[in-house]
């Protein structure tokens, strides 16, 4: 499913646009180029049924927006909202029932800081339906 979002973010016009192929699982690259995007899994959980598994999972992500600016960062997470908040759809291999944002952060990162400034740093939580594994 992972895989299937990056792809969703990457598909985009207007996302490719501002961060080209810099979105990445996880973690930020090393010496990366700004603006970018980063997503990690902040939690889920199956959906059951009596018979078991019924394929529907729910699934909380974590999309960190970056820039060397806040007006940067803001431009990528407002691109991306655009496109992610009530999408319903087909990625890849996994069809994505709903994808909500239910929260968003914005700050200075100081663990990224050069001498002297910062990277920005937007993040935003979705909640994503989907069925697939993950």
């Amino acid at each position: 499913m992972i895989a299937d979002f990056l792809n969703l973010l990457l598909s985009d016009p207007e996302v490719s646009a501002l961060v080209g192929d810099r979105i990445t699982p996880g973690k930020l690259a090393q010496g990366g180029d700004y603006p970018a995007i980063v997503v990690s899994t902040a939690g889920g959980i199956s959906g059951q049924t009596s018979a078991g598994r019924s394929g529907l999972v729910e699934a909380r992500l974590q999309v960190s927006y970056y820039g060397e600016s806040h007006l940067d960062a803001h431009t990528v997470s407002a691109a991306a909202i655009d496109l992610l908040d009530g999408y319903r759809g087909t990625s890849g291999a996994t069809q994505f029932d709903s994808i909500s944002r239910v929260g968003t952060r914005d700050f200075l990162d100081p663990a990224l800081a050069s001498p002297g400034d910062g990277l920005f740093r937007i993040d935003h939580d979705f909640i994503v339906w989907h069925h697939g594994r993950g």
